[in-house]
């Protein structure tokens, strides 16, 4: 008891490699107890926050392995499926959450799914089938809240992740000429340009601390990427630089 809540003190303080150790000892000192298995999860936290999600896969497997209890086994589940997308294990992310979907969810519950799904497919360059079910995820975090943006969390990660996939669509799209051709391309840079600004404030505006922070990150270069792009615009031989 006394090593288990050393380490949640450890974790309550920001300090995390301490949090690592003392759940550590928890586990392989008193396997037996009634402290291992939840020490076993808080250890796939702490790995979480040190942003070493390959550690949090280990503990969290092991975890849904042991438990006996249907409800924690499926939260280990949730968490492996996070760190199997932070680690961008694609294969097995995917897997795991069509397993997931199969189970009888909250709609809530349902959209965080969809959404770790839809940015695994996003990687594997599925892009139309990920952004439909980031909006999928989106209205579905809307409808079970009764519309409630400020601190939903599933809603404001589905947010944040459609304004980055409409941030890349930007970035995609080159000014060139001849002239005919640079005013379409400049109008599809510009209207994804609002789309990904529009879902990038609805995750600030969810003041949500990791998704939102995020988003007002990924606004900075969204603002910078459009300037950048604007001045590398293909320009006649005869104009000056």
């Amino acid at each position: 008891k006394d090593l288990f809540n050393r380490g949640r003190l450890a974790r309550a303080f920001n300090k995390f490699e301490d949090c690592v150790r003392f759940f550590t000892m928890t586990i392989n000192d008193f396997p037996k107890s009634r402290y291992a298995m939840p020490a076993l999860y808080n250890r796939g936290l702490c790995h979480e926050s040190l942003d070493d999600p390959n550690s949090a896969i280990e503990s969290f497997e092991r975890y849904t392995q042991l438990t006996q209890d249907p409800v924690d086994r499926l939260d280990g589940f949730f968490r492996l499926l996070h760190n199997l997308v932070d680690a961008e294990r694609n294969t097995r992310a995917l897997l795991l959450a069509e397993r997931l979907l199969g189970e009888r969810l909250t709609a809530l519950d349902q959209a965080e799914i969809i959404i770790k799904k839809a940015v695994v497919l996003g990687r594997l360059a599925q892009k139309e089938k990920s952004k439909a079910l980031l909006l999928k995820a989106a209205r579905m975090a809307k409808k079970t809240t009764d519309g409630l943006v400020h601190g939903n969390a599933v809603l404001a990660e589905a947010e944040y992740e459609i304004g980055l996939l409409y941030l890349r669509e930007m970035s995609q799209v080159r000014l060139v000429l001849p002239l005919a051709r640079m005013k379409v391309a400049l109008g599809q840079k510009l209207a994804a340009f609002r789309k990904s600004q529009r879902h990038l404030l609805n995750a600030v505006t969810g003041q949500v601390k990791e998704p939102s922070t995020r988003a007002g990150e990924a606004l900075g270069n969204l603002y910078a990427k459009l300037y950048g792009d604007l001045l590398a615009a293909e320009r006649p031989a005869d104009l000056s630089p």
